[in-house]
């Protein structure tokens, strides 16, 4: 008799098994997904703290134009100083060299520091 007691309780405690890892496995979900907003709340905390990457005194860009370079990264879901190389490259490249960056033969990064080599030179 004490078999088929132990029996019950290990059946039951299988049956119970399948709802408390639905509830974990969902839980975790909740969890990852409360990482993934604190992760994406970093990286922007990280871009915003990047300013010495691109040292503003050396842009001669405005509090204003920083901030509209900020918002039009946060639309591009890229950094800031991407936005501010790609307009850079869009005024002082010839149309050639932007259509192999946009064909990817090139990257935005080779072209701008081609651009900061020839202003160095001046």
């Amino acid at each position: 008799m004490k078999r088929n007691e132990e029996y019950r309780n290990d059946m039951n405690s299988v049956k119970e098994l399948p709802q408390n890892l639905t509830k974990l496995i969902l839980d975790s979900c909740t969890k990852i997904d409360e990482l993934e907003t604190k992760i994406d709340e970093l990286e922007t905390t990280i871009d915003e703290l990047k300013i010495d990457k691109l040292e503003i005194d050396e842009l001669e860009i405005d509090e204003i134009e920083l901030y509209t370079l900020k918002e039009l990264a946060k639309i591009a879901r890229t950094s800031w100083d991407n936005v501010y190389k790609v307009k850079k490259i869009l005024e002082l490249v010839s149309p050639e060299e932007i259509e192999k960056a946009r064909a990817g033969e090139v990257s935005i990064d080779h072209l701008y520091n081609k651009i900061r080599q020839r202003q160095k030179v001046r």
